[in-house]
């Protein structure tokens, strides 16, 4: 499947791995009648090979062209090296590289498959010559084929229809991640709405994706939101490095399944989609992780009455399989005490803005989790989820999918329990030896964004490296009036009990929300700082910087950006994720 039920009757495919006759099914349904329909026909796909040589060719995408090259020999794999030939100051003049692709090509087999090898090359300037060609390594990475001569690709320019805000760079790095790739907080600026883009550490733009990136995938494929009124509208999408749909499905066909399986519907999907990946490849391998927003009427719980009951927003984790097939759900209504408010009492008006829908028939609901993180933990098949607005990280019992999701662990000051107020497993903070001193009188995190576990959760004496912003809303509001934002790295020894901060770095600003933090090969630092100023300046004048700051605290590098950003991730390329 590549897309759910929705109310568009225009699909869009572009497929680009390799030529072939494809059949195309479609189903559509009548949501009043109950009745269906359903219709195929077969697309035939030839190749760009020109008389069987390589061959590069523009996309719709102006940064983004498509290499074709001849079949290559399982069990070898290809990739496009592509160098500029010139770039703007500070830019990146080294050759890049996309991702290894695996060879099809059997000689063994009584039916080879010969078709021709398809990248997306990725990561180019605009309005500028490349030189490229496409390599083949064996298994062990030795060169078993080099193209020559080089093909020659020049990019196109950037759309005119398109924003993009101004940005500024200082300081310098030494850590290899040489690209940001800002996902975009889609609130009007002076009357634009500014574009996703990654640029070089010089704020020089490499590439756009028309829908913010929430998260980027091995090969280059991005998830996001999008947004619309209709659940057979809004949902989530992965999208290709053209900006090509590639997979998507909506809210409302995600509550046809929630339904059938006796849990209760969303009313939106946010904040997170991933997709997982095991170690061995073994299942769940490639299915897809989100995050989705409910709700509970109460007349006992925050403050709710018989007389007058109040709503509540709450979250649920939903594991889809790779044909968006609901396999697996948490519901923190069932985990957690609905009776422990918001840390800040949080509220949403009914359309406000950084809150999910909820049911018209309130004007206002009980923010009470707001989670905006949920990671796959491949060491031992569980998920962890950030809930900001109760200043904790709880741990889940996936199991892979066998899971009962019961809380393994609560990490963090919060106070809340299970149902009826129930102890959770909870950690003990220490601060030994922390690198980075700024309001260690309060060294817990507050209202966090993006906390990960790094190196994928690979254990360093018993401990595990985790990272993430501490926004410090609740610092804020009982310690120090003044505080800025931090950004923490954390030793987590999930067998002690026992946290350490490692480095609590001031990051020079207060970000009121979102915001994201991680490690770079260097051992320093990356920080997002996406929301300086909050609402009052969202419209007309905002800030996010993009830090690095190194262990003991120091920042060494910041770019700014004239724009709010969910999140900035430093890359070392557009195909290789971070925390996949």
């Amino acid at each position: 499947m590549v897309r759910g039920f929705a109310k568009s009757n225009k699909f869009v495919w572009t497929p680009a791995s390799f030529e072939g006759a494809f059949r195309i099914d479609v189903i559509v349904k009548n949501m009043h009648a109950g009745t269906f329909a359903t219709t195929s026909l077969v697309y035939n796909l030839t190749s760009r090979l020109v008389q069987g040589a390589p061959a590069v060719n523009t996309t719709n995408h102006p940064l983004v062209a498509l290499f074709s090259a001849p079949a290559c020999r399982i069990p070898n794999s290809m990739l496009i090296r592509f160098t500029p030939s010139g770039v703007p100051a500070g830019g990146i003049s080294t050759p890049m590289t996309t991702n290894l692709v695996p060879c099809r090509f059997d000689v063994n087999s009584t039916k080879p498959d010969a078709t021709s090898m398809n990248f997306y090359v990725a990561g180019m300037y605009p309005n500028t010559g490349y030189q490229m060609h496409f390599e083949t390594y064996t298994p062990g990475g030795t060169l078993v084929v080099k193209q020559t001569p080089d093909l020659t690709f020049t990019t196109g320019a950037l759309p005119n229809n398109l924003s993009f805000p101004a940005f500024s760079a200082s300081g310098s790095t030494t850590s290899p991640e040489s690209i940001i790739l800002h996902n975009v907080i889609t609130i009007p600026v002076n009357g634009h709405i500014y574009t996703s883009a990654a640029t070089d550490l010089a704020g020089n733009i490499l590439w756009y994706a028309p829908i913010p990136p929430t998260r980027t995938e091995r090969g280059g494929n991005s998830w996001g939101f999008v947004p619309g009124a209709d659940n057979y509208v809004q949902g989530i999408q992965e999208s290709d490095l053209a900006g090509n749909p590639i997979l998507m499905t909506t809210v409302g066909a995600i509550n046809e399944q929630l339904t059938a399986r006796g849990v209760r519907p969303i009313t939106a999907m946010h904040h997170e989609v991933r997709r997982i990946y095991t170690p061995n490849g073994a299942l769940p391998n490639g299915y897809i992780l989100t995050i989705g927003s409910t709700e509970q009427v109460s007349t006992t719980a925050q403050g709710g009455t018989p007389q007058k009951p109040v709503d509540i927003l709450g979250d649920m984790l939903i594991v889809l399989d790779q044909n968006m097939n609901v396999v697996w759900t948490w519901d923190a209504f069932n985990f957690l005490d609905i009776n422990q408010p918001a840390i800040l009492g949080e509220t949403c008006a009914a359309g406000g803005a950084g809150c999910e829908p909820f049911q018209a028939s309130f004007t206002s609901a009980n923010d009470w989790l707001h989670s905006n993180d949920a990671q796959y933990q491949a060491y031992d098949g569980n998920i962890t989820i950030s809930m900001r607005h109760q200043d904790v990280i709880l741990k889940v019992a996936f199991n892979n999918g066998a899971g009962d999701g019961h809380i393994i662990w609560k990490l963090g000051n919060g106070p809340i329990g299970g149902p009826g107020g129930t102890a959770l497993p909870s950690f003990t903070l220490f601060t030994n030896n922390t690198g980075g001193g700024h309001d260690l009188g309060y060294p817990w995190f507050s209202h966090q964004h993006d906390p990960e576990f790094e190196f994928g959760g690979h254990l360093f004496n018993g401990f595990r490296v985790m990272t993430l912003f501490d926004n410090g809303n609740t610092r804020q509001a009982v310690f120090d009036a003044m505080a800025d934002s931090r950004c923490q790295i954390l030793a987590v020894n999930e067998t002690t009990m026992i946290a350490n901060l490692n480095t609590n770095a001031d990051v020079g600003n207060f970000s009121f929300a979102v915001g994201e933090a991680q490690m770079l090969s260097n051992g320093s630092l990356s920080c997002d700082s996406g929301f300086i100023g909050g609402f009052a300046h969202a419209t007309t004048d905002p800030l996010t910087t993009t830090v690095e700051a190194l262990q003991n605290g120091n920042v060494v590098y910041t770019l700014r950006a004239a724009e709010d950003s969910y999140r900035t991730f430093r890359m070392l390329d557009l195909y290789t994720p971070i925390n996949p």
